[in-house]
């Protein structure tokens, strides 16, 4: 009886029986989500060759890209660090930009993998999101150079006198109504 059991049991892994979990994925690979890749590319790339490279980005994630917005150069908040040809490099600035697509959820991880071994990528984020999230944005408070506000100055003519003599008796007197009892 045991035998039979055991048979039964090997017959099912040969037939490849599938657990809950692995129907859900079958049933994610296929299907499309909208994601955003939010990304800072290098600051050594000349604003001529920013183009090309968002173009790589883009072939790299793939899918259908129906928004994005150009990167801008901009100050980071701190430091960052990537290492380039065995030195580890600083980086204070970088190209922000993002890109929204619609791709398959089982590709995902593909796109992840080709986004870390672009050389000129800083750092990434991939969000899943909707396409209603299309709402212009307003720029980081970083991003936005202030308002320089310049207040005219006035100058006043300092008119030259002669010296006056002091009187001692009168000063004096000044200091005594200055001082309270």
């Amino acid at each position: 009886m045991e035998k039979d059991k055991e048979t039964d049991m090997q017959t099912a892994e040969e037939i490849g029986k599938k657990s809950p979990k692995d129907d859900q994925k079958d049933e994610t690979e296929g299907e499309l989500r909208v994601y955003e890749v939010s990304y800072l590319l290098l600051s050594f790339i000349t604003e001529e060759d920013v183009p090309r490279e968002v173009g790589r980005l883009k072939e790299q994630v793939g899918g259908t890209v129906f928004s994005e917005e150009s990167p801008k150069l901009m100050k980071l908040a701190y430091s960052m660090f990537k290492v380039i040809a065995n030195k580890k490099t600083k980086f204070d600035n970088a190209y922000f930009g993002w890109v929204k697509f619609e791709g398959e959820a089982g590709d995902i991880s593909k796109v992840k993998k080709a986004l870390e071994n672009n050389e000129n990528i800083l750092r990434f984020l991939i969000l899943k999101t909707t396409k209603e999230s299309v709402a212009p944005r307003k720029p980081f408070p970083f991003a936005v150079k202030p308002k320089v506000i310049s207040t005219p100055v006035v100058k006043e003519e300092i008119k030259s006198e002669a010296p006056q003599e002091i009187n001692e008796v009168e000063l004096d007197k000044t200091i005594d109504d200055l001082v309270i009892e």
